[in-house]
C-alpha cells in the first residue's frame, strides 16, 4: 500500500469516527469503530455460512441433473 493510499483510508476512517488520533504518536480505535469492526466480523461470518449452504445445494442440483439428464433438458425449454 502506497503512503498516499493510507494517509487517503486514515483520513476516511478519522472522519466517520472509526479512529481517532491520541497524544501525536498513534492511532486508536474509537468505541465506534469497535462496534463497527464487531459488526463486520459478524456478517462476514453469516456471509461464509451462506455462501458454503449455497455451494452445498448447488451441489446437490448438480448431482440430481446427472441423474436425470433428460429432466433438466425439458425443464429447460418450458
Amino acid at each position: 500500500m502506497s503512503y498516499k493510499l493510507l494517509i487517503q483510508y486514515l483520513n476516511d476512517v478519522m472522519e466517520t469516527g472509526l479512529v481517532r488520533f491520541e497524544n501525536e504518536k498513534c492511532y486508536m480505535i474509537t468505541q465506534k469503530g469497535q462496534e463497527f469492526l464487531d459488526k463486520f466480523h459478524n456478517y462476514c461470518n453469516h456471509r461464509d455460512k451462506f455462501e458454503k449452504l449455497l455451494n452445498y445445494v448447488e451441489d446437490k442440483r448438480t448431482s440430481l441433473e446427472k441423474m436425470c439428464p433428460q429432466c433438466t433438458e425439458e425443464q429447460r425449454e418450458n
